[in-house]
């Protein structure tokens, strides 16, 4: 989770006026994978629709990328 903020953080997120756009988005992917819950927060991924809008910060390749390091993640565990 805080690689990913942070290489939006890099990328000018907030310059491009996108933060409430992606926040909103992955909030549950947050709250759940602050809780360890990291099931949960897998299942949130998979809900999140991604728009156009939302390039470059969250594209359907970086949610693939994201989706597997939670899954090595939880093999690990």
């Amino acid at each position: 989770l805080n690689s990913f903020a942070g290489e939006n953080v890099v990328a000018q997120i907030t310059a491009a006026g996108k933060t409430k756009l992606i926040a909103d988005a992955v909030r549950d992917v947050i709250y759940y994978g602050n809780q360890g819950s990291l099931w949960e927060a897998y299942a949130a991924i998979e809900k999140i629709a991604i728009t156009p809008e939302m390039a470059p910060f969250l594209t359907e390749t970086r949610k693939q990328e994201f989706k597997n390091k939670l899954l090595e993640l939880i093999s690990s565990m």
